[in-house]
């Protein structure tokens, strides 16, 4: 069984014991419906930049448009111009870039 499978299956489980529900196809409909309703709402907000909807203990969801001309490093977090764009040069170490 995939891990996701088993995943959605205890989180059912959780759903079910902490609603007290008389079944577990009512607490994966709960499931199902709250994520659905999580993936329409950031479906809805794709537009707005800097949407953000938080779940207190799980986490926050956040909509960032980037120009497509800027790679995000990884490591650092820091934007840097694509490799292929004019604005990028090599240079050895300690040498300044020729221009």
């Amino acid at each position: 069984m995939r891990a996701s499978l088993r995943g959605r299956e205890e989180l059912a489980a959780r759903v079910q014991q902490a609603l007290a529900l008389p079944t577990k196809k009512e607490a994966e409909m709960v499931v199902d419906t709250v994520v659905a309703s999580l993936e329409a709402t950031l479906l809805n907000n794709l537009g707005t930049d800097g949407f953000t909807l938080k779940l207190g203990s799980f986490g926050k969801f956040s909509v960032r448009h980037k120009s497509g001309d800027s790679q995000e490093d990884s490591v650092h977090g820091r934007d840097h111009p694509d490799e292929g764009s004019a604005e990028s040069q090599i240079c050895q170490f300690g040498q300044p870039a020729a221009m």
